[in-house]
């Protein structure tokens, strides 16, 4: 008899259709300062920076990681240190966002290329910035 799955298990599954894809299949559109349209390989959705874990508990409005996250579409998924925004806590907003990324999508493996490869935060994933 095959084990049973709890239904908690199997629904918060069901909310992870990205799970089997690979960062490079994401694409990430920003339609505007709070929302986006994630597509790939077939499966598109759209998703409010609250429901991707994105929002700061203090001002309900959207933290760091979602900032630097439109930062990174801005500028074509790269974040280097001559950009102007750069500073040392981009480091630290970098590490967090990966780790939202990976909890929202369930996808394993690092979001970024390897820094010292790119000489930047280079996302695997294709961000585009508000039209």
């Amino acid at each position: 008899k095959p084990p049973t799955v709890p239904s908690d298990t199997q629904s918060a599954q069901d909310n992870k259709p990205f799970r089997h894809l690979k960062w490079e299949d994401i694409s990430i559109q920003f339609l505007d300062g709070h929302n986006v349209k994630i597509s790939g390989k077939g499966i598109s959705v759209a998703a409010h920076f609250k429901e991707m874990g994105f929002e700061d508990a203090r001002s309900r409005n959207p933290d760091q990681q979602w900032e630097l996250l439109k930062l990174l579409a801005a500028s074509g998924g790269e974040f280097s240190w001559n950009n102007p925004e750069a500073r040392d806590s981009v480091k630290k907003k970098k590490q967090i966002l990966c780790k939202s990324l990976r909890d929202y999508f369930a996808i394993k493996g690092d979001p970024f290329y390897p820094y010292k490869e790119q000489n930047s935060y280079r996302i695997r994933a294709t961000l585009l910035p508000a039209k």
